[in-house]
């Protein structure tokens, strides 16, 4: 029997204990384990955290699972949903929408309302109300066969590279195509970027996007362990003007950012530290930095290790679909 490609779990509750414990029970069950924990002790949104098995997979969420049930899209396999008691019950038809045929609910203290409502959405309990699996209402596709794990990457930027890293790290043999003879030729071929989050009031889709990949960044470098020229030396966002300074202001008395995220500073504090007339104020990421994105990318690419193929200096090239596949082509139309 061909084993499953992923498998997932959801839980309410974050721990290490737990992340272990699910590893030990689920690893076997599929190549890759994917976890999504509820823990409400980070920052809003989505934390991805780098693993040291590279076959799993850990997302931890600051929500609750009533709101984050409507935004997931996921195939789950197993859930551990302890003291939801308070969660309600409207998100439960929408939640069975996103279970395998055969998912296994761990559940404790479940409101009247909501062991109906697990029943209503195809949920079977066993005689003691704290284990059910999930029938399903209507087939499901099968998974398919397991592809080969071979992969194409057009552009040694810092996009190729992050991509061609993340695929090697999970066992695909990576060919990185790039019409220069040196990564970080084009776009990334700054001498210097800065990496910082944005703050807005209503927390909108910049903000979030930036928080998740600012916190991913400095995490995923972390657990790279490899040196680029660079210093996460703390950036300094001065206001414009005072105008702009009173909305810094409200921002920072919305949200009370933890302070190694992001602390606002009024005048003397920010001329300080800036070592420079700051009249308005400023906000301080004490974690943000400065990087060269060539020798990110290089690192990057190191890590790869035998994993990766590097055809670089082709020039310009083209990729079009074949009978067994993709290909690229350079200029000369050669493969």
């Amino acid at each position: 029997m061909t084993q499953p490609a992923h498998f997932t779990v959801l839980d309410t509750h974050y721990s290490a204990e737990r992340v272990r414990a699910h590893a030990a029970a689920y690893r076997g069950r599929a190549a890759r384990l994917h976890i999504i924990a509820l823990d409400p002790t980070l920052l809003p949104g989505v934390h991805r955290m780098p693993c040291a098995d590279p076959s799993v997979t850990l997302d931890r969420v600051s929500s609750t699972l009533a709101a984050l049930v409507p935004e997931l899209s996921a195939r789950l396999d197993a859930l551990h949903l302890e003291g939801i008691a308070h969660e309600g019950a409207g998100w439960m038809r929408t939640l069975s929408k996103l279970c395998a045929t055969g998912a296994r609910l761990h559940v404790d203290d479940l409101t009247p309302a909501q062991v109906k409502g697990f029943h209503d959405a195809g949920f079977r309990f066993d005689a003691a109300g704290t284990l059910a699996e999930f029938t399903g209402r209507r087939p499901q596709p099968p998974q398919g066969a397991p592809l080969e794990r071979r992969a194409i990457v057009l552009g040694a930027g810092l996009a190729g590279c992050a991509a061609s890293e993340r695929l090697a790290a999970r066992g695909w043999q990576v060919t990185l195509v790039e019409q220069h003879a040196l990564p970080a030729q084009e776009a990334s071929g700054n001498l210097a970027g800065i990496f910082m989050p944005l703050l807005a009031k209503d927390d909108n889709i910049p903000a979030r996007l930036t928080r998740a990949a600012f916190l991913y960044a400095l995490r995923y470098w972390d657990h790279l362990g490899r040196d680029f020229l660079g210093a996460r030396c703390g950036v300094l966002q001065v206001a414009r003007d005072a105008a702009h300074a009173r909305v810094q202001r409200e921002i920072a008395a919305h949200w009370r950012y933890p302070p190694d995220y992001a602390r606002w500073l009024e005048r003397d504090e920010a001329s300080a530290v800036l070592g420079h007339a700051a009249p308005d104020g400023g906000w301080l990421f004490p974690r943000a930095g400065w990087a060269r994105p060539s020798s990110v990318c290089a690192a990057m690419l190191d890590a790869c290790g035998s994993r990766l193929e590097r055809r670089f200096g082709i020039g310009p090239s083209t990729i079009e679909r074949s009978e067994d596949g993709w290909r690229v082509l350079d200029a000369a139309r050669g493969v």
